[in-house]
């Protein structure tokens, strides 16, 4: 799928630039970056242009790539571009959903007092639930696409014996938990009392709301990143748009009580 990053030229035009943006086109470049591994992104970058950035000219040249641009924060494009700045959603989830697991492993609980439930609307996280399996005794999943937990569920009934509690809804069976997992933070009961994973940074009445922070980015991606770039933003492209799929193992570096 690809995007594009935009970086503009903050240089300040003369009084010679401006009377020469008179004459000419506005000067936009286009460079092809290659990902290790994983499919390409571009970097476009424009000089300032007539005292503004030339909107028309970048979407011209992110072309069928316009909907999916990585932008400097505090940077926003005209609609006229057609430029949608892209934002990962899969990618915060995942994120997320790592630090849980790593933090309640780290919290060395009996397992047959545990019990957990996941959020996830989108089953973004099919491919890992299976790692709750040691840390607890119950899972269940909160989902709007049931059938897509149909045949981990049945996998991890023949395999370890656990059955894994699948809904639609979310209801009060959930005040039962040991440990909430939400990158959303919704529809969660007001009265749990239990430990919340989420990136809504919001208290709760009687739950503890734990948080993730920073994380470190391989080096292989590091050396890519666009310095104006938020990195969460260009690792969550990565991962969606290039396919550099080992990003969906990253957890976050510290955890923290909102």
């Amino acid at each position: 799928m690809l995007f594009v990053v935009f970086e503009p030229d903050e240089e300040k035009e003369g009084a010679f630039d401006l009377l020469f943006d008179l004459f000419r086109e506005p000067l936009v470049q286009k460079e092809k970056i290659e990902v290790p591994g994983s499919l390409p992104f571009y970097k476009i970058s424009a000089k300032s242009y007539r005292r503004g950035c030339p909107w028309d000219a970048v979407g011209a040249a992110a072309g069928a790539l316009r909907s999916r641009v990585l932008l400097p924060p505090g940077v926003v494009a005209t609609q006229e571009s057609g430029i949608i700045p892209f934002l990962p959603s899969v990618f915060p989830e995942r994120l997320l959903f790592n630090t849980a697991v790593f933090s309640i492993e780290k919290m060395r609980l009996d397992p047959c007092r545990v019990s957990v439930t996941l959020y996830d609307e989108n089953a973004y996280l099919v491919d890992l639930v299976q790692s709750l399996v040691p840390l607890a005794f119950q899972i269940r999943v909160v989902t709007q696409c049931v059938t897509a937990y149909e045949a981990v569920g049945e996998y991890l009934l023949e395999k370890f014996g656990i059955s894994l509690i699948v809904s639609a809804r979310s209801d009060d069976s959930v005040l039962s938990s040991t440990f909430i997992i939400s990158a959303s933070g919704r529809n969660i009961p007001l009265v749990f009392s239990g430990i919340l994973f989420t990136n809504r940074k919001e208290r709760m009445m009687n739950a503890v709301v734990m948080t993730g922070e920073g994380f470190d980015l391989p080096e292989k991606y590091a050396l890519l990143m666009p310095e104006k770039i938020e990195p969460l933003m260009f690792a969550g492209a990565l991962y969606e748009l290039c396919g550099a799929d080992d990003l969906g193992r990253l957890r976050h570096k510290t955890v923290v009580a909102v």
